[in-house]
């Protein structure tokens, strides 16, 4: 008898990485990827130090979870002495007209990144840089969350919840809880949160936040991103990359994430457009 056997899960491993994660906080989510339903099992919205990072990760691969990936909101391969990655001009030259064009990451701005060395500390751990989901090797992706939340929902432009006047940031906020919300419904990939997680999404709890903790709050939110699309990357057969694994690449998921666009998603952007007034 079968009916009673639980599926395997796996876990996933966001990961919104400080560009000096030495002084400034990153964000971890866990999740458990079981069929088609993520759920996003443990957040910790400030980690400091990029020992501390590799030995969260570590914690999670050695307590019996069978981590199949990792997906990184940072730059993971710098080989460019100046000016922007390839990957970065393809990316702007795709969403720049939608205002979610690349800063430029290269060696002369950054010559010893973070985020080149937790690449390297992960490659050395058994991850592979776009390795198929359901090889063996375990696989790490570098993810953009703004284009990918414009594929996932649909958005004519990028979602402004990073910058401006703190109103902005917090109604920013709001806005991408509510789209990370109706994802319980998508049938391609459901995602769910744990109970102690769930106040993330909470609009009450996005209003009250401030200074730090709304930074805070902020790279929370986009370490769910960053795991919903290593989700996502486990899914398509078809996988949008732009670049290589030699010059620098970044993983962007095809098509929406919904069966049908959010009805809102127009009176946001006039929204977003009075804000920028």
């Amino acid at each position: 008898m079968t009916e009673n056997v639980k599926p395997e899960a796996s876990y996933i491993i966001g990961v919104d990485l400080a560009w000096q994660s030495e002084k400034n906080s990153s964000a971890i989510a866990v999740s458990r990827l079981v069929n088609d339903t993520l759920e996003i099992v443990a957040v910790e919205k400030r980690v400091i130090g990029l020992d501390n990072i590799v030995a969260l990760i570590d914690q999670w691969g050695e307590s019996g979870c069978k981590v199949a990936g990792i997906a990184i909101d940072a730059s993971l391969i710098i080989n460019n002495v100046t000016g922007q990655r390839e990957c970065e001009k393809l990316i702007t030259k795709s969403y720049g007209r939608r205002k979610a064009g690349c800063h430029a990451s290269n060696l002369t701005l950054y010559p010893d990144p973070d985020s080149v060395k937790l690449a390297k500390a992960l490659a050395a751990r058994g991850y592979r840089h776009l390795s198929p989901a359901g090889s063996d090797d375990a696989w790490m992706i570098e993810v953009y969350p703004h284009p990918a939340l414009i594929e996932m929902f649909e958005l004519p432009e990028r979602l402004l919840y990073k910058k401006g006047r703190v109103d902005q940031k917090r109604t920013g906020q709001v806005n991408l809880a509510q789209l990370l919300r109706a994802l319980s419904k998508s049938s391609s990939m459901a995602l769910s949160l744990s109970a102690e997680n769930q106040y993330l999404l909470d609009e009450t709890t996005i209003l009250a936040n401030r200074g730090s903790a709304l930074k805070q709050h902020e790279d929370a939110l986009d370490s769910i991103v960053c795991a919903y699309i290593g989700a996502l990357y486990t899914l398509q057969p078809s996988r949008k990359v732009f670049g290589d694994v030699t010059h620098g690449y970044i993983y962007v998921p095809e098509g929406p994430a919904l069966e049908e666009r959010l009805p809102w998603i127009d009176k946001l952007t006039l929204f977003q457009s009075f804000f920028r007034k």
